[in-house]
């Protein structure tokens, strides 16, 4: 609070105040959010909140891009990996993720928000 306040961080080790001129960016879960936020000691931060909201990945194609890059940028790169591994881990992220609607099937969820059109085949 004080590096946004005076504009200046008072460092560890010894260091005199280092300039401070930035943002601060945190995240969080939702539970850990409201524990926070429900803490009346917290009310001087909560006043420079802004809260940004991130969506899950919910396209089993995105979802593998994302896996791509991580292991192209690993030292597992030159791994081997089995045919169709990234996309049934995937798959089995997506489906954690997602509600199981009431007139349908979570599979079929699934592969409507991946963008298939399922007409003709799911009620």
């Amino acid at each position: 609070l004080t590096a946004t306040q005076e504009g200046n961080y008072n460092g560890t080790e010894g260091i005199s105040a280092l300039p401070f001129n930035g943002i601060i960016l945190a995240h969080s879960n939702e539970s850990e959010w409201v524990t926070f936020r429900n803490n009346k000691n917290n009310e001087a931060f909560l006043d420079r909140v802004y809260i940004v909201k991130v969506p899950y990945c919910l396209r089993i194609s995105e979802e593998i891009k994302i896996y791509e890059k991580l292991l192209n940028h690993s030292e597992l790169t030159h791994a081997p990996c089995a045919p169709g591994t990234l996309e049934t881990l995937s798959r089995f992220s997506i489906l954690s993720r997602l509600k199981e609607p009431e007139n349908s099937s979570i599979y079929s969820k699934m592969r409507v928000y991946d963008g298939e059109s399922l007409k003709d085949t799911d009620p």
